[in-house]
């Protein structure tokens, strides 16, 4: 019998099954398989506003668990890479070295053959391609979905259309919406990929790939109002991450090279959607329990 898709999976309560390719879309869960083993869904939740997604080193990043945790509060996700995990939701879809040269003025990953196959995979999803905004993140940034979600709606751009977030699209944090992949996935190969100009070849870093093709495809670009996100080495120190284990309110830190310190409250960090770059796992849950933590006792 010919291979369907991968079963989904129930985002509250992960499963081992995930078929031969081990992975499945988060949100719904499997009801059953007809005889030419397609799968048959049925929705869990009508919630399908968020999906989330990330690509995954082989070995996984040691921030793996911290990521998928944060993962499981998005209305659906998925990782990919040349493996499967089911337990955390891996699918196994480069089927290539995962490492990667460096290169550009940022010595950043040539990556876009690996993500162009994620978001090739993503559009040919009758379920992932549902949703209403996607959302990539790398494995050293920390995730707050409810504040991504509360965002989203506060914003209310319309996910139909073809809509990115930032100009250029900030690279550990990619929001672009149902529209956009649905036009990447119908106009890719002539807009994007085909003619005199390939731009697989001409951008290599994915964050730029997708920031040209998605303007190709007539994205509008749009920020959200205020500060949404840090980006920035916020433990960099010993000083500062004793701050946020002890849970200062105010927080300082200091970028490696800056001659002077900047500080961030805690009061202005609890609406942000992401942080970036937390590459040790302890240092990424010590900031996601400083901005979770309950607010101190009033006076």
């Amino acid at each position: 019998s010919k291979e369907g898709p991968p079963p989904p999976l129930d985002v509250s309560q992960p499963t081992s099954r995930g078929g031969d390719n081990g992975a499945s879309a988060a949100g719904v869960e499997e009801d059953s398989i007809d005889n030419d083993g397609d799968t048959i869904t049925k929705e869990r939740t009508k919630q399908r506003q968020l999906f989330c997604y990330a690509v995954v080193m082989s070995p996984p990043e040691p921030t793996l668990d911290l990521v998928v945790e944060s993962m499981q509060k998005c209305d659906g996700y998925m990782l990919f890479s040349n493996f499967s995990d089911p337990r955390s939701n891996i699918l196994d879809l480069i089927k290539d070295n995962m490492k990667v040269p460096y290169g550009g003025e940022w010595r950043s990953a040539l990556n876009t053959p690996h993500f162009w196959k994620v978001w090739q995979y993503m559009a040919k999803s009758p379920t992932i391609a549902e949703y209403e905004w996607f959302v990539k993140i790398d494995m050293d940034t920390l995730l707050l979905p409810e504040n991504l979600k509360a965002l989203l709606k506060n914003e209310g751009e319309d996910y139909k259309q073809v809509v990115m977030w930032g100009d250029p699209i900030p690279g550990p944090c990619e929001v672009f919406s149902q529209g956009a992949l649905k036009a990447f996935g119908a106009r890719h190969k002539d807009e994007c990929d085909g003619g005199s100009l390939d731009m697989r070849k001409e951008w290599p870093q994915e964050d730029m790939y997708i920031y040209k093709c998605l303007q190709a495809l007539g994205s509008r670009n749009v920020e959200p109002r205020g500060d949404w996100r840090f980006d920035g080495h916020l433990t960099s120190n010993a000083k500062t991450l004793e701050q946020l284990k002890v849970g200062n309110e105010l927080v300082c830190y200091s970028e490696p090279g800056a001659p002077d310190s900047s500080c961030i409250s805690r009061e202005d960090a609890l609406n942000w959607v992401a942080f970036h770059p937390l590459k040790n796992p302890k240092h990424m849950e010590i900031v996601s329990k400083w901005i979770t933590r309950p607010p101190p006792p009033t006076v």
